[in-house]
């Protein structure tokens, strides 16, 4: 699952959000975020990503639009560094929302200084990749800080700042709640019905299953249910 560990990012713009519940109102913060990082962050958004669009390289030198060669260092210790397509236009978009994040804004030397964010939700990926292995990662981080958190972001816009996004836990009880959904019961056949629930004829004119004869089983083999014979 996507996550970044203390990266520097750019804040590109940040958006105030008002929300109205009944009579009140909410605040909230949309930043648009942009990261530039190797490719391998692909794979966390989906593990075919990044080999559908790099190869390895062959070693021949590329040729630029008007015809003139052109060479681009790769990024050491990155296995796929060519693009595939490289007249593909870019960047391409990628649907999915992550929610529940939490989100930690390093502004200063000490953690006191974090501003530190929670249920935070990622959206409106695009990834602008670029021979040699390098994708630039822009998205958003919608989030409901307080009001003075919400200023220093405000301030922070079109500066680079570390930050770290960490997905939500996932809680032991969520495992057990998932594998029990996962248990169907088992459908009893009618002997073990018999033998778990006791007898469905017991109080009634109908004689036991397992007191059968062989003449009234033979009966209902040949026409239908044994029903007894009325008494005279």
């Amino acid at each position: 699952m996507f996550s970044i560990e203390q990266k520097l990012m750019k804040i590109r713009s940040v958006t105030t959000v008002a929300e109205f519940k009944g009579d009140g109102r909410e605040h909230a913060q949309n930043v648009k975020l942009e990261w530039t990082t190797d490719n391998g962050v692909l794979a966390e958004f989906d593990p075919q990503l990044r080999s559908a669009f790099y190869q390895k390289e062959d070693g021949k030198q590329k040729s630029s639009d008007d015809g003139q060669g052109e060479f681009t260092m790769p990024l050491p210790d990155v296995e796929l560094t060519k693009l595939r397509i490289p007249f593909l236009q870019m960047p391409v978009k990628f649907k999915k929302d992550f929610v529940g994040y939490q989100m930690v804004y390093h502004c200063g030397a000490s953690d006191k200084s974090n501003i530190t964010l929670s249920d935070v939700q990622l959206s409106d990926f695009s990834f602008d990749m670029k021979d040699g292995g390098t994708v630039l990662v822009v998205f958003n981080a919608y989030a409901k800080p307080n009001a003075a958190d919400q200023g220093k972001i405000d301030q922070m816009m079109q500066t680079e700042i570390e930050i770290t996004l960490a997905p939500p836990e996932v809680k032991q009880t969520d495992f057990v709640d998932q594998a029990n959904k996962a248990k169907k019961p088992n459908k009893k056949t009618a002997a073990e019905k018999v033998e778990t629930e006791g007898d469905p004829f017991a109080n009634t004119d109908i004689p036991p299953l397992a007191e059968e004869t062989a003449g009234e089983q033979k009966s209902r083999d040949g026409v239908a249910w044994p029903f007894p014979q009325s008494i005279q």
